[in-house]
């Protein structure tokens, strides 16, 4: 059975300041090096939590923090000298409905942009850049930087060419198709091909 270490989601769950959701059950105390793990069917109930709270709550440091807690599920890495668990599934198609249901909320989907390169599941992460590179502009949009953010669909190009080859690899498909629309997504992509697509390291 898929487990979760429970520290990381401690600490997102306590900056939310949700008590019940802190009760970890005693009868599940599976322990790896002394680290605590959630059973899949404790994390699915704890998530979805998460899920409503990142798309309902009035607060943006709740959002956010709820946010935080699904992507930790999605990017745990295993105790010192054990090989990793089995990821939760699921945990990017969770962050794409946040992403889809926060519409008119851009810091919650930058946000959800920049967790995508730490996510076990590496596919489902490349194809949902994929699909915000290739997002229409808003009406307003002027291809220049707005409200100290770059526009969404550069923000997905730039997170594509920091996930290695297979990044590199979907940002020459999006070339392309010619499928990238924003005004600055599309001139960076540009810039990308001009340069060969090298992939990017770091943050």
């Amino acid at each position: 059975m898929s487990r979760i270490s429970r520290a990381v989601f401690r600490t997102a769950l306590l900056a939310l300041d949700i008590g019940p959701l802190l009760a970890f059950p005693n009868e599940c105390p599976a322990q790896v090096h002394g680290a605590h793990y959630l059973t899949v069917e404790e994390m699915r109930a704890k998530l979805d939590t998460m899920e409503h709270i990142a798309v309902t709550a009035a607060g943006f440091e709740r959002r956010i923090s709820a946010v935080s807690a699904i992507a930790a599920a999605g990017a745990m890495g295993p105790p010192p000298g054990e090989a990793p668990p089995p990821p939760y599934p699921g945990i990017v198609e969770r962050l794409r409905r946040v992403y889809r249901q926060n519409a008119d909320n851009s810091p919650i989907r930058h946000a959800i942009l920049g967790v995508m390169r730490t996510q076990f599941e590496r596919v489902e992460a490349l194809g949902f850049l994929g699909e915000v590179a290739q997002e229409s502009p808003p009406p307003e949009a002027t291809g220049v930087m707005r409200n100290e953010t770059f526009p969404l669909p550069w923000e997905a190009i730039e997170a594509l060419s920091r996930m290695g080859p297979e990044g590199s690899a979907a940002l020459q498909r999006l070339h392309a198709d010619g499928t990238v629309h924003e005004p600055a997504a599309r001139r960076h992509l540009e810039q990308m091909a001009r340069e060969g697509f090298p992939a990017r390291r770091g943050n």
